[in-house]
């Protein structure tokens, strides 16, 4: 019985010894900063982009902006735009100059101290939503109360891969006192259809055609009646967005969800800039108004 308690005691202070805490010292490599170069681009709106400089794991402050850096956007070679700074590392097409559905473009930024960083993409063309529906009180959500569906349909392009994105917004009005003000909300929807993806980031919702290549498909979601009801604008926009746009948004969503949370596996969000970081990245959208 001595022998046996012993043993106990000899086991218990091994494993108090064994979890004593322990400070590890790790010496991490001096970081070599990067441009970061972020534009997404699309037929709506002139060329812009964003340039800052990347930083250590260690450095919690917000990225620097790069405001002395030269970029350029080029077309099959030849310069289409050279963007000037504006304020806080954005650039913008002092041309006005805009992307054109179909066409693919590369985006080159450099600066003193960084080497040239560049990426490239394309603006997918638009596919046109039709045959739009709403079928009111389909659902109830204990949340919410009731819930409607919003459906409509697309003839997907054979033999490529497309990528969307969904969104359903709200225009409403705002008198100020002197003036109506105009804004846009986004409105949450629900999604049971398998082929679409909510999206954390964006609040939209993601698919690709994966399993409806080249044929036609009817896409539903749901939301709120009393949301549908009531005296405001609704209206959607379907963006056809590139391979690396989508995953893009797949990985920022995932870094969305994960942010703050000591447990979660380190999540790396997708770039095509070589070298350095940031997105390259085109869309197209058409909008319509919920029936």
């Amino acid at each position: 019985m001595k022998n046996h308690l012993l043993s106990l005691i000899v086991i218990a202070v091994l494993v108090f010894v064994g979890c004593k805490p322990q400070i590890v010292e790790i010496d991490l490599p001096p970081h070599d900063p990067a441009l970061v170069v972020n534009c997404v681009f699309s037929p709506d709106s002139v060329w812009h982009a964003h340039v800052t400089a990347s930083q250590g794991i260690q450095v919690a402050d917000a990225p620097k902006a790069v405001e002395n850096a030269t970029v350029v956007i080029f077309e099959n070679g030849a310069v289409v735009e050279t963007l000037v700074h504006i304020v806080d590392g954005i650039y913008t097409a002092q041309n006005g100059t805009r992307p054109q559905v179909g066409h693919t473009y590369t985006i080159e930024a450099s600066a003193p101290g960084y080497a040239k960083a560049s990426g490239t993409d394309y603006v997918p063309v638009t596919v046109i939503p039709y045959g739009m529906e709403w079928r009111d009180s389909i659902a109830y959500n204990q949340f919410q109360g009731y819930n409607g569906e919003f459906s409509f349909k697309i003839d997907d392009p054979a033999g490529e891969e497309n990528f969307y994105l969904l969104g359903v917004y709200q225009l409403d009005t705002f008198f100020d006192g002197t003036d109506t003000l105009y804004f846009v909300d986004d409105i949450y929807v629900e999604a049971f259809d398998p082929a679409l993806e909510s999206d954390f980031w964006s609040g939209d919702q993601r698919f690709n055609d994966g399993t409806f290549d080249g044929t036609s498909r009817t896409i539903r979601v749901q939301l709120s009646s009393d949301q549908h009801a009531l005296p405001t604008t609704l209206f959607f926009g379907l963006s056809s967005i590139s391979k690396s746009y989508y995953l893009y948004v797949k990985s920022m969503s995932v870094y969305s969800q994960n942010e703050g949370n000591p447990l979660s596996e380190p999540t790396r969000v997708y770039s095509n800039m070589t070298p350095g970081a940031g997105i390259m990245a085109g869309y197209s959208t058409v909008y319509a108004l919920l029936p």
